[in-house]
């Protein structure tokens, strides 16, 4: 049944998804974020939901905003927040609901830059660019988009990164599926001597739930990256994992002070873990590939480049 559903909304949301719009990121942001799993923000927030989705929806509250050094539209999400009430109330008393001005809240969490809500018509996406405040209120928690602070770790002086888990009650996209569709997005990029632009459609993965065997971890100031490979959605303990593989060399990476990042760190090179993962831009593909483009022209339309981090142990 969670297969077949799948399918049927995936075609649903493809359909009306055949736009492209194009992301310009300064060379930067790029050198300084492509390896490291989380940002910090003044966070200027827009309007945020009175309440959490539920839990079969995935249980996370939007709050929409924008934060200068990002430099574009951002939706910040808490993930399980109905186990977060006081970093919940702090957002939402922040919330200026379409005042573009408002008190700044300081928060930190996984930087997630992927085309997920773009727009039916498409946009140009860049850092700098600011929205109106009639495009603001038109759209409220979930103005067109493709930059997420996403979970949330931190609120003011709240650490909320023990609501990085499963999600009970929710069906995310298996692992297989995801890298299948995204195998096909076609992704160009383009530079400049002070940015790197990337030209894409609408993708609408979110959440993706994966068996990942680990090849090689190392650890960064915010957590730790691996390069794993990815097992079919029925893995279990004890299969032949080669029977089972479906993708390699695939970056994941660990929050630091979360389960996924202490499981991983414990279980090391060779060690399997089913875990709940977010999808993202790997941006450290796209600065590689636009460097050794003078050399090799096809890396710059090669597919979407996809990374997963992972945000919750999933308990067999």
């Amino acid at each position: 049944m969670k297969i077949a559903f799948q399918f049927l909304l995936i075609s649903i949301l493809i359909s009306g998804a055949s736009a492209q719009s194009t992301i310009t990121l300064r060379r930067s942001f790029v050198d300084s974020f492509c390896n490291r799993l989380t940002i910090s923000a003044a966070y200027n927030v827009w309007f945020s939901h009175p309440r959490p989705n539920a839990a079969k929806d995935d249980g996370d509250i939007h709050v929409s905003g924008y934060d200068n050094k990002i430099g574009m539209p951002v939706v910040a999400e808490i993930m399980n927040a109905a186990e977060q009430p006081e970093a919940m109330n702090m957002l939402k008393s922040h919330a200026g609901n379409g005042n573009p001005n408002n008190p700044k809240i300081n928060i930190a969490g996984v930087w997630r830059l992927w085309p997920e809500h773009m727009g039916p018509k498409g946009n140009h996406f860049y850092q700098g660019m600011h929205l109106t405040a009639n495009e603001i209120i038109k759209k409220t928690t979930n103005p067109d988009h493709v930059f997420e602070i996403h979970p949330v770790t931190k609120v003011a002086t709240l650490d909320v990164r023990n609501s990085l888990h499963e999600i009970r009650g929710y069906e995310p996209w298996y692992a297989w599926y995801v890298l299948q569709q995204v195998g096909k997005k076609q992704f160009a990029i383009t530079s400049d001597k002070h940015s790197i632009s990337f030209t894409t459609k609408q993708t609408p993965y979110n959440y993706a739930d994966t068996w990942i065997k680990i090849d090689s971890i190392w650890t960064v100031i915010d957590g730790a990256f691996a390069f794993c490979t990815i097992l079919d959605y029925d893995y279990q303990h004890g299969h032949d994992v080669l029977q089972k593989t479906i993708a390699n060399n695939i970056r994941v990476g660990f929050v630091k002070g979360t389960a996924p990042y202490d499981e991983a760190l414990a279980k090391h090179n060779g060690g399997v873990m089913h875990v709940l993962a977010t999808t993202r831009i790997n941006l450290a593909i796209v600065s590689a590939r636009e460097s050794i483009s003078h050399t090799d022209p096809g890396a710059l339309t090669r597919p979407l480049p996809l990374e997963l981090v992972a945000v919750g142990m999933i308990t067999d």
